[in-house]
């Protein structure tokens, strides 16, 4: 059996119910190691500057926003850690929507739910959103981003 990447629970008004979920797809992408060619030593890479060509510290690099050719906006790193939404096991459902109104070009990568303890719950909620071919418009936070979803049953 796989394995669960996470673990939640989907709040609906009073009702809550734990789930695990699991990726969907697997991940095949190849990756590779830089060695080095002669005698296939590990190598890294740094981070240098384009007028100088100079190594840079990584507490010396700053991201930005480019708004045009001239013109950036510079985020600081209390910046960016203000943006991390705070850790949370729960699903939020938003709201309900018809099957027709989320096209294909919605959706981004596949995830499956499972029960987590409570099988009657889980179970309940398939049905329920089978029974009324609806799709719960979600939200989570999972690994510090925050993500929106569609929640639908497939065969019950």
């Amino acid at each position: 059996m796989a394995r669960a990447m996470w673990k939640g629970v989907i709040e609906l008004g009073k009702h809550t119910v734990n789930v695990k979920m699991y990726s969907a797809v697997e991940d095949r992408s190849v990756r590779f190691h830089m060695l080095h060619k002669k005698d296939r030593a590990p190598v890294e890479q740094h981070i240098v500057r384009k007028d100088t060509g100079k190594d840079v510290e990584r507490d010396d690099i700053r991201k930005a926003y480019s708004l045009d050719n001239q013109t950036a906006v510079v985020l600081q790193p209390e910046d960016l850690e203000a943006l991390v939404p705070p850790e949370s096991r729960d699903i939020q459902i938003t709201r309900f929507v018809a099957p027709e109104v989320l096209g294909d070009q919605w959706y981004d990568r596949p995830y499956y739910l499972g029960p987590d303890d409570n099988v009657e719950n889980y179970f309940a909620l398939a049905q329920a959103l089978d029974d009324a071919k609806l799709i719960g418009i979600a939200r989570w936070v999972m690994r510090k981003k925050r993500y929106v979803g569609a929640l639908t049953s497939i065969d019950g």
